[in-house]
């Protein structure tokens, strides 16, 4: 498992190298005829758009601003910003016109992240304009949920109620209309699709879970260098646990009680163990390049995401209880339309129609507990424990990033209907009532 984190690691850095390397005058001239056509704007109305497009600024700013050293641009690529983030696009367009930031009032080392994004940009701006790029991205983020479905389809027992409910919702509640052309959210969660398509390949139909844990380690190191900070950790991590846990408890021979609960978690702390040295690597090799200043940026960015709400203007929030609440329910209430195709009405049938189905799938749980297969109900809600888990933890970056971060509703989403679905399965296979196992012995 090391060496496959090490190795995944030092793929990352020649990615990263060689999307530092990209030549600059067709990446300029590619730029400039995105905003030309529109399909890259200068100002949006909407925040959503606004940080999106800006995020994509943020990305052609990497690959633009080239270094005498294409190792240093690869680890620490600079960016020219002002305090108005909105301006992000306008200094993309006059650093490829002018050649400088005639509106940046300062500069940095963007240090925190592998930036996975900027190698798939590289590859897609060397080989398409704007246009096409946002049409490619689409199709193949719904093409990688067809392929998850299709793999789901082919699972046996459990894994494929658990893989086709995650496609369907996906398709359906994920705002992949909104977010999946983008440089900055379409990539990753490309990845993060693929990912599931492929575990559901490899353990869809098979009764042994052997390297399951070191697949879950490269997939952690994976979405780590792919994540923006955009929510594609805690999904992954979410959806995890329970796969583990129905892919122990559906192997040929009967497991002991507690080994599907062994294998989901050793699933998802080996996912955390890969997220972990990916980020820990990056960090070391910031630190070699640039010194503390780049452990500076990472711990003081860390800091400000974790802070209560009162950081962000939210008064009465000081406790970090009630900024974990009120960040989970404010993301929710204002935010819950990106996933209702921008209907406030819709989204909260949404979110109470999850609410029914996780009711259910309780109320059918504990009917049911002393029925074989029991135990998946509570591997659900463990599994969206965990994006509960990352908004207390994260709740000023959860909260004031919310029309983005609210995607991670996705796994709560679907493994309330995942666990309703089992759960009536269940019911549907236990025995007549009249059926008891004292008649079936007399005979």
């Amino acid at each position: 498992m090391v060496l496959t984190l090490v190795l995944a690691n030092a793929i990352f850095l020649l990615l990263a190298v060689l999307a530092a390397s990209m030549p600059h005058e067709p990446l300029r001239l590619r730029i400039l005829q995105g905003f030309e056509s529109g399909s890259l704007p200068l100002d949006t109305d909407q925040d959503f758009e606004t940080w999106m497009f800006g995020n994509e600024c943020l990305i052609l700013q990497m690959l633009l601003n080239q270094d005498d050293s294409r190792l240093r641009q690869a680890i620490g690529p600079r960016i020219y910003y002002r305090a108005d983030d909105q301006r992000q696009c306008r200094i993309v367009r006059d650093l490829a016109l002018h050649g400088r930031a005639a509106e940046a009032v300062n500069s940095f080392r963007y240090t925190r992240y592998w930036h996975g994004h900027n190698a798939a940009a590289a590859a897609l701006l060397s080989l398409m304009d704007f246009a096409t790029i946002r049409v490619a991205l689409t199709t193949i983020a719904y093409g990688s949920l067809a392929l998850l479905a299709v793999a789901g389809w082919f699972a046996k027992g459990r894994r494929r109620t658990l893989a086709i409910t995650m496609a369907v919702v996906g398709g359906t509640f994920w705002a992949l209309q909104d977010f999946a052309h983008s440089l900055g959210s379409g990539p990753a969660d490309t990845v993060l699709i693929l990912g599931f398509a492929f575990l559901l390949l490899r353990f869809g139909r098979r009764n042994t879970h052997d390297g399951f844990a070191t697949f879950c380690a490269a997939f952690g190191a994976i979405v780590t260098y792919m994540e923006f900070f955009t929510g594609q950790l805690p999904i992954a991590a979410a959806f995890l646990l329970p796969f583990g846990f129905v892919l122990a408890a559906d192997s040929g021979a009967q497991p002991v009680p507690t080994q599907p609960w062994h294998l989901g978690l050793a699933g998802v702390l080996a996912f955390g163990l890969g997220a972990g040295v990916t980020i820990a690597l990056k960090q070391l090799l910031a630190y070699l390049i640039f010194g503390a200043p780049a452990l500076v940026s990472f711990a003081t960015n860390l800091q400000t995401y974790t802070q209560n709400l009162e950081h962000i203007g939210i008064q009465g929030s000081d406790n970090h209880l009630v900024s974990a609440v009120y960040a989970l329910g404010g993301m929710i209430w204002k935010w819950g339309k990106v996933l209702s195709y921008g209907s406030d009405l819709a989204s909260r049938f949404l979110f109470l129609g999850s609410a029914l189905a996780w009711s259910g799938a309780a109320i059918l749980a504990w009917r049911l507990r002393s029925v074989a297969q029991s135990g998946t109900f509570l591997a659900c809600v463990a599994g969206a424990a965990i994006v509960v888990a990352w908004v207390a933890v994260f709740p000023a970056h959860s909260f004031g990033h919310g029309w983005f971060m609210v995607r991670m509703m996705l796994a709560p989403i679907a493994l309330g209907w995942a666990a309703l679905l089992i759960e009536t399965g269940r019911l549907a296979q236990r025995p007549p009532a009249s059926i008891t196992p004292e008649r079936v012995a007399a005979g």
